[in-house]
C-alpha cells in the first residue's frame, strides 16, 4: 500500500500560502534529465552522484518522454546479483563464470539506453496548474512526485508532496 500524507489534516490547518498558487511557484527545477540514447551506465551515475531516485527522459527539444526510477533499474538488472567484496574480486578473475557475467553486465550497462527502461505511462501536471490540483492528483493517485511540463510538453521540473507540505507549513 502506498503511503500518503494526511491531506485532511493539512486542509484543516487552514494554512495561508500567500502568493504561492501555481505549481511553477514551488516546483523543483534542479532535476536531472537524460536523452533517450543516454547509456544506462550514465543514468546510474546520475542517480548515484545526485542522490536521487528518478531521472526524466526528454527529447532534443526538452519534451518529456518518460521517467526512469531507480527501482526500474534494479528490476531490469535483478538477474545480476554481484554483492559484497568477494564477488567484486571474483568478477576481476577473467576465467571464472562470475567474472564473465560481470563483464556481460558492464557491457549491458554501456549498451543499454534510457529509452529501453523508461516508463512512459506517467501522470504529469502543467506548470500553470493551481496547487490544489497537484494536491488532488497526489492524494487520489498516491503519488509522491509529479513531473511538471509547460504548455508545449517540455519538462520543467518536479513537484513533490514534501514541497507542498514544506511550503504550507513553512508559512504558519
Amino acid at each position: 500500500m502506498k503511503e500518503a500524507p494526511d491531506w485532511k489534516s493539512f486542509r484543516e490547518q487552514h494554512i495561508e500560502v500567500d502568493n504561492l498558487r501555481l505549481v511553477s511557484d514551488i516546483m523543483r527545477r534542479d532535476t536531472q534529465t537524460a536523452r533517450p540514447e543516454t547509456s544506462l551506465e550514465e543514468v546510474i551515475q546520475m542517480i548515484d552522484a545526485n542522490d536521487i531516485q528518478r531521472v526524466a527522459v526528454v527529447d532534443g527539444d526538452g519534451r518529456f518522454l518518460g521517467l526512469i526510477f531507480d527501482r526500474d533499474l534494479l528490476v531490469a538488472f535483478s538477474a545480476a546479483h554481484y554483492e559484497g567484496i568477494w564477488n567484486y574480486f571474483v568478477s576481476k578473475i577473467p576465467f571464472t563464470e562470475r567474472g564473465r557475467k560481470c563483464r556481460e553486465f558492464r557491457e549491458l550497462l554501456r549498451a543499454g539506453t534510457a529509452a529501453e527502461v523508461m516508463q512512459t505511462n506517467i501522470v504529469t501536471i502543467g506548470e500553470n496548474a493551481v496547487l490544489d490540483e497537484a494536491v488532488r492528483l497526489m492524494t487520489d493517485k498516491g503519488f509522491k512526485r509529479l513531473p511538471v511540463l509547460d504548455a508545449q510538453g517540455r519538462f520543467r521540473g518536479m513537484i513533490s508532496r514534501d514541497s507542498l507540505l514544506r511550503t504550507g507549513f513553512g508559512k504558519g
